[in-house]
């Protein structure tokens, strides 16, 4: 399916609705999740499809591309799966997390992949040999969305039920710092010169911590 443009905005993907997106390093490929439990790839030169697949067996929740082109994805299934763009074959399934997974993503050397999950945690998995080389947990509240700083030192994840948002040094695995929220932190982000910003969907507002 093309572009359905008007002035100010493009459109792609018809009727479907989508639940997550990512666009590869160099822009050139849109990736999207949907609740048809599909992956879907776009060409942003032209606007056309790629190339639709799927092999989820449960809803997918979030993703993410590598600078090398390696897609994640994460699942209702506990699992975070990696896929090659290019052949768009499935070329592991990252277990560990006993609960669904919420989100990914990777460090910008593209050496490690971050995933939180419903179980409480924060896990680190190496993309290299895809094992898990480290589990980051400092409460009882489940992670919903993760974040590396711009020089991958740095982790934040954003929690449930305690109104947080946690950040740890990768090196060490400690948590570094608590930033508190008046209501659930849905999101964090970092920016490149390291200030992170918090957003709740109790409150209409972005918090921006330095």
């Amino acid at each position: 399916m093309g572009c359905e443009r008007s002035a100010s905005h493009c459109s792609i993907g018809g009727q479907t609705q989508f639940n997550s997106c990512a666009f590869s390093a160099d822009g050139s490929i849109l990736a999207a999740t949907n609740t048809k439990r599909e992956i879907r790839l776009w060409d942003m030169k032209t606007f056309q499809a790629l190339a639709t697949f799927k092999h989820h067996t449960k809803d997918m929740a979030h993703c993410d591309i590598s600078r090398d082109g390696i897609l994640a994805v994460t699942s209702t299934d506990n699992t975070i799966r990696l896929w090659d763009m290019n052949t768009q074959q499935c070329i592991n399934v990252l277990h560990g997390h006993v609960l669904a997974t919420n989100n990914c993503c990777f460090a910008g050397d593209g050496t490690l992949l971050a995933s939180t999950s419903m179980d409480t945690t924060v896990r680190l998995w190496d993309t290299r040999t895809r094992h898990s080389i480290a589990i980051l947990k400092d409460s009882n509240a489940g992670t919903l969305h993760c974040s590396f700083s711009s020089d991958g030192a740095w982790i934040a994840a954003a929690c449930t039920s305690d109104n947080v948002a946690r950040v740890w040094d990768v090196k060490t695995l400690r948590c570094i710092s608590t930033l508190q929220s008046e209501g659930r932190v849905r999101a964090c982000s970092f920016s490149p010169n390291g200030m992170i910003a918090t957003g709740s969907g109790a409150f209409p507002s972005v918090v921006l911590w330095n």
